[in-house]
């Protein structure tokens, strides 16, 4: 099944959806910016790709565990978002609680965003540690990770780049700039480190942007999960070589990785999907400069971390940037062949 879409200006503002969109949104950069705090205080006590396996195996886990409980909840009443055509709108088959089948296609295209968003992202992140400042990697990935992923929407779906998505990203770059220069060791860094980062990035941004058609046909859940389990078990057959230590990890390493996987690596993804459904992907990765902002916080609070006045003062241009990317003239209307929404609702 091949997508198509179309952009076509809406004949009323939906306030509502961007406010949900933006609370999905502020939700996923809070299970990002957890990440960092509990991968920081995991570091030592588990080899990289272990760990990165075994949060993503839970991951998978929880994240199959609501799509269980989801298909059974519609059953004895049927699913409230059911369509005339059989499907609802989270991908199940009218009342039933059946999953919609899926094209050839779009199982294909879930491996593929298996393997960008899950494996290879986090496989290139852990890999450029090894040659990158925690410090460093911390400002190039929040940085170019939103701009890549609305240059990505420009190339593939045709989103539009406004002028105050422009001002945004320029505005807030240099607060990220201005929060982690103090602290940035580039003078060790390499260019290894940050080639692999930037490599890294360009996987997330096309697994944000390739998922949305996949997503509004079948459900942000069904094809989270599909993804997260395909990238889990590519993670175990890279940390082959590390799977002696797993008798060894610690209880609190073992609770962080939990946590992880539920929050960060399953809510964290489903709401990111949601969150750019309502908004659209270039408007919603604005969004994702209140990790680092929200990744302080939680040091400070949680790991007994410093702040200093410079890194207050980046967070408010961070804050400044995100809503001037939020003003954009008119909405843009996303249509998918088999399943049309006007703001790319489930």
């Amino acid at each position: 099944m091949v997508s198509r879409l179309t952009v076509t200006p809406p004949s009323q503002p939906q306030p509502l959806d961007t406010l949900r969109g933006s609370l999905y949104m502020v939700g996923t950069a809070v299970m990002f910016a957890s990440a960092f705090v509990a991968t920081r205080y995991t570091v030592g006590a588990a080899p990289p790709l272990l760990a990165a396996a075994l949060r993503f195996t839970v991951a998978a886990a929880a994240l199959a565990a609501f799509l269980g409980a989801q298909r059974r909840g519609c059953r004895p009443g049927g699913s409230p978002n059911a369509r005339p055509g059989g499907r609802s709108a989270d991908g199940r088959e009218g009342d039933s609680g059946r999953l919609a089948a899926m094209a050839p296609g779009d199982r294909a295209r879930i491996v593929v965003l298996g393997v960008l968003g899950v494996f290879a992202y986090h496989a290139l992140f852990f890999w450029a540690l090894q040659f990158t400042p925690a410090s460093l990697s911390a400002l190039i990935v929040p940085t170019t990770l939103p701009l890549a992923t609305a240059l990505m929407a420009r190339a593939v779906l045709g989103e539009r780049l406004g002028p105050y998505t422009l001002a945004g990203v320029a505005v807030a770059t240099a607060g990220v700039a201005l929060a982690a220069g103090p602290s940035a060791d580039t003078a060790s860094a390499g260019w290894l480190g940050p080639a692999l980062l930037l490599v890294a990035v360009a996987c997330f941004a096309a697994y944000s942007v390739l998922g949305y058609a996949p997503v509004a046909r079948y459900g942000a859940l069904r094809v989270t999960t599909y993804a997260t389990v395909v990238g889990a078990a590519l993670l175990w057959v890279a940390a082959v070589r590390e799977w002696a230590a797993l008798p060894h990890v610690p209880a609190g390493a073992w609770a962080a990785i939990a946590f992880m996987g539920v929050g960060s690596s399953g809510l964290g993804l489903v709401w990111n999907y949601r969150g750019g459904a309502l908004l659209g992907p270039g408007r919603a990765a604005g969004f994702l400069y209140l990790v680092p902002l929200f990744a302080v916080t939680g040091s400070v609070l949680l790991l007994g971390e410093s702040v200093y006045p410079r890194q207050l003062l980046g967070g408010g241009f961070i804050v400044l940037g995100v809503l001037l990317a939020q003003r954009r003239p008119g909405r843009k209307t996303l249509r998918f062949r088999g399943r049309k929404t006007a703001t790319g609702r489930e």
